[in-house]
Parts: C-alpha cells; structure tokens; sequence
C-alpha cells in the first residue's frame, strides 16, 4: 500500500472547518489504497474559545500516535512573542506591537528557519529520516505549509500535492499579510507535482500559478458516521433556525437580524428561537438584537464554538438551517446543512446591498468572470431543501410562510433527496483514485 505524508495545522480535537478535510484523508485512505501519516500540531483545547489556536502545548516533545485509521505525528506548538502578549494582557494591549511582530513572523518564516509552525516541519522531516513515503499532501490555510511541503520533497525526492481549501491570494481584497506572502505562491507551486481543490471558482484564482499542472477538484463534503450519530434526533418543538460557522463582509447579517426580529415581534405565540453557533461575529450579534430586538432577546442563543458532533445534533434537532450567498462559492456547510434533511433558507440570491459589499470585496469583477453562477442555490434547488429569499425585503414574508406551516404541522417538513454522494469518504475516495492513478506509470503508458 502506497503511504501519503499529510501535512495539517487543523486537526481534531482543535475545533475547525479547516480541519474536517484532513481527518476525512487520515480516516478513510486506507479504504482507498494510501496509507495516511498526518503531521500536525498538538492541540489542547481547554478554552473552547479562539485563544486555543495560540495557547501552548502541553508537551514539548513530538507525539507520535497510532489510531485504527493510521498515524498521527503531533509536533508541539509554542507561541510566538505576539501570541504570548495576548495570552498574557489580552487582546486590549499593546495591539500595533502585536501586529507588526506578528507580521514580520509570518513573512520572514518563508525565507528563514522561524515561526511557530516550524516544529510541524521538523516532526515531519524526522518521520521522513526513518520512514519511507510515495507522496506528500499539504493543505492550507497556512501556506507555510507548502513551503514545508516543497522542501521535504526536494530533500527526499517524494512528489507533493498543494491542497487549497481556499485561495492564497488571487480575486480577494486581502490584507497586507496575504498579499506579501503571495509573492512565494508562484515560486513554491511550481515545484508541486500537482494541485487538489475544493471548487472551480478556487481553481480559478490559482490557475495563473499551476495552469501547467494536474489540478484535481474534490469538493468538501459531510462524514456520514458522523451523521448517521444523529440520524435518530429529533426536531425541537420550537420553531428554531440555527446558523453555524463564519460570517463574511458581504453577509446581511444586520438585515437578517432586524427581519428576525420583526417575524419575532409580529408572532409572540409562535416559540421562535434563533441561534448562533461559532460565530467570528457575536460581538455584531448582539449589537444588532440590541437595537432591533431588546424584547425578543432571550430567542436569541449565541454559542461558542463546540465539537463536530454537537455542531451536528444542534442542526439536526433544528427546524431550519440559514446559509448565506457565498456568490461563486459553495462553501463548506451546505454539505452538513444537506446531510441533515432539514429545510434550508437561503439569504439572499439578488439583494442589490449584499451584492454591492461583495463586488466592493473582490478585487475582480466576479459577475463577468462567473457568469453569475451560484452554486449553493444550484445544490438546493436540485436536492428540493432550499427556500429561497430572494432581497430583505422578502425575507419577512418567507419566514412568516414557515411560520404558518410551524403552526399547522408542529413542525417543518423536508423530503430531500440522496446525497451520499457529498460523503467525505466518497471525496477522499475521489481524491486517492486522483493521486494513484497520476503516480501510475503503466496507467500513464497505456493512454
């Protein structure tokens, strides 16, 4: 069995979406062939907030562990003097010697041997000094990694595979940070062997750097163990719409809030519950309940990050899921959002305002280059779970729409259609058949 090298900063137990894409490899390759060896940090959530990203491990040595899927290299993790700072004085203090050390950290990494994610390359070079490999896959966010990853292959003559869950630098309006330290993607890609993705319209704003190279694209999806945990949970006896995840500079998070809010006020004996999980925005949240809801306050919940599995038994004990327009984009939650036969309201497909933040936020004019595709309402529409809201303007009267269907079935009715086909472990298969077949000399000489 062929044995892949996978290099990941976000892994279990470390709450993250960025991390789900490289536990579905470590879980399932061996199914499909390649024997996984994942080198990441270790984490050691005790906070359950953002400050665990920079809190130090608790050991300074390498952990090495063997689970029933494969191996699991965790190399220690120690801040960095920003980081230290934070944890020490919090986030109020010394915040322009924070950034600029940050920012000198996070550029000179890639042209000297620094930064706090070094370790995760010296765990992986030392596997690689006792143990042979066939391939290398790194995935990022932090793109440090495929410096890390173009550097072990040089070293030891093993192809590496550039993953990209989102874009480096291409199409967005990024800050200073990501945008200088773009200059290294062309000079570190062209070394990558080839390049997996997640979408077209991420494929699109690294073509400029690997048009020359196989480029595979491998959606994200929903592990369907995971979701089978849930399957038999049922759906609260409020009427209760749940978002999970992040919010975008062009989301209409206060115009969702303000109709909410509305829809609340105009039914006092329908049992409305709102919430938030794992939000970048709570501090907005509760602004914008301040001033459109102080009486319906408490209908709001807003939760912290939480582990993949109660992420899923809060969706899935929701009546209604919210997703907001990620334009070219499908995102990582509709596929959880699908996986959990729920109704799923789409906020919004042609809001002038929302759509005027989102051109403001690219730098490229994205309706010209996309053709104005749109592919999350695309998947909704095809497997007949989305509703549709199509501005603010008529977001009030959709959900007074499920309101009245809340009232008269106790409940909010979906009849969805399969979609195992977005299961992680039938896009890891996708993946390995990828990377087996392009490493296949008798494949490569027989077409």
């Amino acid at each position: 069995m062929k044995k892949i090298l996978i290099l990941a900063y976000d892994f279990p137990p470390y709450v993250s979406v960025g991390g789900l894409r490289p536990y579905a490899w470590h879980k399932y390759f061996r199914k499909f062939g390649l024997e996984p060896i994942v080198v990441t940090r270790q984490w050691d959530p005790v906070r359950q907030n953002a400050l665990d990203y920079i809190a130090p491990s608790e050991f300074s040595t390498v952990i090495t562990e063997e689970t029933q899927w494969g191996i699991v290299v965790k190399a220690p993790y120690k801040p960095t003097v920003s980081n230290r700072l934070l944890l020490k004085y919090g986030a109020s203090r010394f915040k322009l010697l924070r950034k600029t050390l940050t920012f000198l950290t996070e550029c000179l990494q890639f042209v000297l041997p620094i930064g706090p994610k070094r370790p995760i390359y010296l765990a992986a070079k030392a596997f690689l000094l006792q143990n042979q490999v066939d391939f290398i896959i790194a995935t990022g966010e932090p793109f440090i990694l495929f410096k890390y990853a173009k550097d072990l292959s040089q070293t030891f003559n093993i192809p590496w595979i550039a993953d990209y869950r989102d874009p480096w630098r291409n199409g967005l309006q990024q800050d200073l940070l990501r945008r200088t330290t773009g200059f290294f993607e062309p000079r570190i890609l062209k070394h990558a062997a080839m390049v997996s993705t997640v979408s077209e319209w991420v494929k699109k704003r690294i073509f400029l750097h690997s048009a020359d190279k196989p480029t595979l694209i491998i959606p994200n999806g929903f592990d369907a163990d995971s979701v089978a945990l849930v399957d038999s949970v049922a759906a609260s006896n409020d009427l209760t719409f749940t978002f999970v995840g992040s919010f975008y500079p062009w989301h209409p998070l206060e115009a969702f809030i303000r109709e909410m809010c509305r829809f609340m006020h105009e039914n006092p004996n329908l049992p409305i519950l709102m919430q938030f999980i794992g939000t970048n925005q709570n501090s907005l949240i509760k602004d914008s309940i301040q001033r459109y809801g102080e009486e319906v306050k408490n209908q709001f919940i807003i939760v912290d990050k939480i582990p993949n599995p109660q992420v899923l038994v809060k969706l899935r004990s929701s009546q209604c899921l919210v997703l907001f327009n990620y334009y070219e984009n499908a995102g990582t939650k509709i596929y959880d959002y699908l996986a959990m036969k729920r109704k799923i309201l789409f906020c919004f497909s042609e809001d002038p305002e929302a759509d005027e933040r989102m051109k403001n936020y690219y730098t490229s004019t994205w309706k010209e280059e996309s053709g104005n595709l749109r592919p999350q309402q695309a998947l909704l529409e095809k497997y007949k779970v989305g509703i549709i809201v199509p501005n603010a303007a008529a977001l009030n009267s959709k959900l007074n729409e499920l309101g009245e269907e809340f009232l008269r079935l106790g409940q909010l009715n979906c009849i969805g259609q399969d979609v195992s086909v977005f299961s992680r472990e039938s896009q890891t298969g996708q993946l390995a058949e990828g990377i087996l077949d392009f490493h296949n000399p008798q494949k490569k000489s027989n077409e």
